[in-house]
C-alpha cells in the first residue's frame, strides 16, 4: 500500500512538473523563478467612476482614462507595471441652504482632467497557457492638466472658473482656482488575462488635500477643509 502511494505522488509530481515544462509557467502560488519573458508594453482604456472625499462629500460621476504601460517581470509571479494615463475625474455636488423666504438650492460641478503616473507592484498566477490573475499594488501621483467649475443655484445665479489657474471673476478680480494641481494616492486593483487581454478593476484612494482655500465658490466655513480624490475604475487592456 505504502509502495503504490508513493508510486502514485511520483507520478502526479512528475506530470505537474512536465506540465509546466511543456507550459513555460509556474503553477505555483508564488513563484520566484526568474522569469523568461521579456518586458512588454501595453495599452489600457476604461471609465473612472470618482468623487471628492474628506471634510466635503461630492458624489460620484463617470469620467474616462486611457493610458500606456510597461510590463517588467520581476519573478514568474511578480511584475512591476509603471503606466502613464490620461485621466478625467467628475463629481457634483447639491445641496440647498434653508433660510425661510431666503431659501434656495445650489450645485457645484467640477471636471478635472489629470496626467496620472501609477507605479504598481503586480501579483501574477496563471492557471493555464491562456487564463490567469493578477493583483496590483502601489502608489499614484498625477498633475492637473485643466478643469473647470461651474456653480449654479434656484435663484438665478451662475458662476463658472478655472479649476488650478488664475482667472477673473465677474467684477474683474484675479482669483485662485479652487483646487492645486498636485495630487497623489494608492492603487489596489485586480484583474483577469486572457492571452494578451486584460480586464481590471481598481480603487484609487487620494492621500493630498488638493483644496486651495480660494475657490470660485465655497460653502459656509468650507474654505479650509480637506478634499481627496477617490474613485473606482474599471479598464480592458492588451499586452503587446
Amino acid at each position: 500500500m505504502k509502495k503504490t502511494l508513493l508510486l502514485a505522488v511520483v507520478a502526479v509530481c512528475s506530470m505537474t512538473a512536465n506540465a509546466q515544462i511543456a507550459s513555460g509557467r509556474s503553477t505555483s502560488f508564488f513563484s520566484t523563478e526568474k522569469s523568461e519573458n521579456p518586458i512588454s508594453f501595453g495599452v489600457r482604456a476604461g471609465i473612472n467612476i470618482n468623487h471628492f472625499g474628506g471634510d466635503i462629500d461630492f458624489d460620484a460621476q463617470v469620467g474616462f482614462r486611457v493610458g500606456v504601460v510597461a510590463d517588467i517581470p520581476i519573478f514568474e509571479s511578480l511584475h512591476f507595471e509603471p503606466g502613464l494615463y490620461f485621466s478625467t475625474r467628475p463629481c457634483e455636488r447639491s445641496e440647498a441652504y434653508l433660510n425661510g423666504l431666503n431659501s434656495y438650492a445650489w450645485t457645484e460641478k467640477y471636471s478635472p482632467s489629470y496626467l496620472e503616473l501609477p507605479l504598481l507592484l503586480s501579483y501574477r498566477y496563471n492557471f493555464n497557457e491562456n487564463w490567469g490573475i493578477r493583483i496590483n499594488f502601489g502608489p499614484y501621483v498625477a498633475y492637473a492638466l485643466g478643469g473647470k467649475a461651474k456653480y449654479s443655484n434656484t435663484k438665478g445665479d451662475f458662476e463658472s472658473g478655472k479649476l488650478f489657474s488664475k482667472y477673473k471673476d465677474e467684477y474683474g478680480d484675479e482669483r485662485e482656482g479652487p483646487l492645486k494641481r498636485f495630487d497623489c494616492g494608492l492603487v489596489i486593483g485586480t484583474g483577469v488575462t486572457f492571452k494578451n487581454f486584460l480586464l481590471e478593476a481598481g480603487y484609487q484612494i487620494g492621500l493630498t488635500n488638493f483644496n486651495n482655500e480660494d475657490g470660485f465658490y465655497v460653502g459656509p466655513n468650507e474654505d479650509d477643509a480637506t478634499i481627496k480624490n477617490s474613485g473606482v475604475y474599471i479598464q480592458l487592456g492588451y499586452n503587446f
